[in-house]
């Protein structure tokens, strides 16, 4: 018999296989000329993409309790990131997770300092939004070898 916390670990290593299928298929597509497989390939993508969302929902809903007081609900939408820390000519490259009215998740290779601040622009790929905003770390976890997921607050939320 599983246990509620061992079924959210399970559907949280789906939901990472799936986000990493979904960053792969976004770097192939573009380089793919056969018309055909293209097809195939964004047909593949867009079920990974409602996959994602579906197991991070019922993760978020069925499987936790209520642990975070948020301002404002969030939204599981995966996209590409890039940061511009303040004041600073450095860029970081990643991967948003979920965002809200308050801040976002993004997944990067590099660990970052909780205050620091960065000009956040994401492109999400389910709808092709984008948002550009000042954000500060609030928070940075090591999720894997080489991979940290790190919280920001939005400075003008």
């Amino acid at each position: 018999m599983f246990t509620k916390a061992e079924y959210a670990q399970y559907f949280q290593m789906i939901s990472e296989k799936e986000q990493a299928m979904v960053f792969a298929l976004e770097r192939l597509i573009p380089s793919v000329s056969d018309v055909a497989l293209s097809f195939m390939l964004e047909s593949i993508l867009q079920e990974e993409l409602a996959h994602n969302k579906l197991v991070c929902e019922l993760v978020d809903r069925v499987m936790n309790p209520p642990s975070e007081a948020r301002m404002s609900s969030r939204a599981h939408a995966l996209g590409d990131a890039q940061l511009t820390q303040s004041g600073t000519e450095i860029m970081l490259i990643g991967h948003c997770l979920d965002y809200s009215l308050g801040g976002l998740c993004l997944e990067l290779k590099e660990e970052l300092r909780q205050g620091d601040c960065f000009q956040a622009a994401v492109r999400f790929y389910e709808s092709g939004n984008s948002i550009n905003r000042e954000a500060r770390v609030m928070w940075c976890r090591q999720s894997g070898p080489d991979r940290y997921k790190v919280g920001f607050e939005f400075e003008d939320a």
